[in-house]
């Protein structure tokens, strides 16, 4: 199977955590994280160094309105994706979280070397080409 669907979330669309310690910064209970990140909005902040670990899509989040419920943000559409990649076979389907804090270009220079897995390499220009790599599995 040559076809890949990777589903990447908007801004604020990753979990996050803490490398090492695993503590979580951004997660499903958004009140709670943003009250954490009100407390300390450095953790916000992105500068060179400033890692954390993307470890997952943010499906549902738990908001207050009222009370507290959970709102689907992308659940039901990376549900159908991976139906259809089991159940139709139409393409592979994979998901790529990344640290939305940080600046759009390494984002994507980490995009690609996270593509380099899935048998894509770049032409001397840059530009990425997908290899055999799939076909043949």
């Amino acid at each position: 199977m040559s076809r890949i669907v990777v589903f990447i979330p908007g801004i604020m669309g990753s979990k996050l955590k803490q490398p090492g310690t695993g503590q979580l910064l951004w997660y499903e209970h958004i009140r709670k994280a943003v009250s954490e990140l009100v407390r300390d909005a450095s953790q916000l902040r992105w500068n060179p160094g400033s890692v954390l670990e993307p470890y997952e899509v943010l499906r549902e989040v738990t908001v207050p309105f009222n009370r507290f419920f959970k709102v689907g943000i992308c659940e039901r559409l990376s549900k159908e994706l991976a139906d259809m990649a089991l159940i139709q076979k139409l393409f592979t389907y994979q998901e790529y979280a990344y640290d939305w804090r940080q600046d759009i270009t390494e984002t994507a220079r980490e995009l690609g070397t996270w593509f380099d897995q899935f048998g894509f390499t770049r032409d001397p220009n840059g530009k990425q080409k997908k290899e055999d790599v799939l076909a043949s599995k």
